[in-house]
């Protein structure tokens, strides 16, 4: 196949396959509004109703039930993020290395675009409801003797505000994924959730994960481990252009490509966050 053979949908369908099967935070946050997206500045309003009262019926009164109208508790997802690429193959480049070149080209793209929108993720740790240790000033040391105690308080906390158990996750810094595998508490699973990107198995009904877009607040080892679920964080992402064209006024191919995208924590109340610092293990 030429480069001029590869049409926009085919570059469009290369993309969007790399970015959905890439980056660990947007494997773990709720996608179901990714098809409401038109274009930037858009509000996606993710429906959700408020508590119901639950009251005491006597049988065989006389009194009227209490009627009370359903309260709106919806929220808004801000499609405020917006990223491209764009880069040129010259003619003089052979077909086949030309070829080649585009396949390499869109694939660093992707994962440019994917880094970004993880990293925005990440970074959204501040609006998580549950300390599970530590805090940004004074974080927790964590060792392979202690780190099962903290899996297992994120768990409890986790238990007490009704967050579902069958997707829970963790995502962390290598070194904390690799003191949970001294502490020989990672357990492998063989029903492929293990090998997804980043996925290194399961801690206390978390699926673990090693980010390297969780990163130590500024000047310190303190690093913001997440616990939650997959309706903790709702993130929607649109491949909104991916074409490659020929300018009129040169003699080279040009790939581009832009995307939107936003997320938001959504159910604070299941999401925590333990504050790690970095503790050499015992010699």
């Amino acid at each position: 196949m030429s480069l001029n053979d590869m049409k926009p949908d085919i570059v469009s369908g290369m993309l969007l396959q790399r970015l959905n099967d890439a980056s660990v935070f947007v494997q773990v946050a709720n996608t179901d509004y990714e098809g409401e997206i038109t274009q930037y500045g858009q509000s996606v309003r993710i429906l959700e109703i408020g508590p119901v009262t639950i009251r005491d019926y006597t049988p065989g009164g006389t009194s009227a039930i209490t009627l009370e109208h359903l309260k709106d508790a919806s929220k808004v997802l801000q499609i405020n993020r917006s990223k491209y690429y764009a880069f040129t193959l010259d003619d003089a480049d052979s077909a086949q290395a030309r070829v080649k070149l585009l396949n390499d080209g869109i694939t660093q793209s992707a994962w440019g675009l994917r880094d970004e929108m993880d990293a925005f993720v990440a970074g959204l740790r501040t609006d998580a409801g549950i300390a599970v240790g530590g805090t940004a000033t004074t974080g927790a040391d964590i060792t392979s003797t202690n780190i099962l105690a903290y899996f297992m308080e994120a768990a409890r906390r986790l238990d007490e505000t009704n967050t579902p158990t069958d997707t829970r996750w963790c995502a962390g810094p290598a070194w904390f994924t690799r003191k949970a595998g001294l502490a020989g508490i990672v357990q492998l699973t063989d029903n492929g959730s293990a090998f997804r990107e980043g996925s290194v198995g399961r801690v206390e009904g978390f699926d673990l994960y090693t980010s390297n877009n969780v990163t130590a607040i500024s000047t310190t080892e303190r690093y913001p481990v997440l616990f939650g679920y997959r309706g903790s964080i709702s993130m929607a992402v649109q491949v909104l252009s991916s074409e490659v064209v020929r300018p009129s006024t040169r003699f080279v191919d040009l790939a581009k490509g832009l995307s939107l995208y936003g997320a938001k924590v959504v159910r604070p109340n299941n999401l925590g966050v333990l504050y790690a610092d970095y503790t050499a293990e015992a010699t």
